[in-house]
């Protein structure tokens, strides 16, 4: 059985496994829950395969934190497969047309309009 406590910016699993996210308020808790199938139960075992799946990727320069890694699969609705396919395709972009990702404000209109647009 798991058992998660809150501790500033990581949850503690308490079989001595740690992973460093930020802590959902209770209200965004249910919302993944409910929105996006996440359960505590998962995380770490997903957070621990994607990270070994990235290890063999020597072709992708990834930020693999713990944190980044959860927005991608929150962003997957916690599709292992497809968060690999949305990161594999991220980190290639950014490679082949660095200009895109260099000095951007993601407050400006222009970025603003490309997010609503999806």
């Amino acid at each position: 059985k798991l058992i998660q406590c809150q501790r500033q910016q990581e949850i503690v699993v308490t079989n001595m496994e740690t992973y460093s996210i930020r802590p959902l308020s209770k209200e965004l808790d249910d919302k993944a829950a409910k929105e996006i199938n996440e359960d505590p139960k998962r995380i770490k075992e997903t957070l621990k395969m994607f990270h070994e799946w990235i290890k063999k990727q020597p072709h992708l320069n990834v930020r693999n934190d713990d944190q980044h890694l959860i927005t991608f699969l929150r962003g997957c609705k916690w599709s292992l497969q497809l968060a690999k396919q949305k990161i594999d395709y991220f980190y290639t972009i950014r490679t082949l047309l660095p200009d895109l990702f260099r000095g951007r404000d993601a407050t400006s209109q222009e970025i603003q309009l490309l997010l609503k647009s999806g």
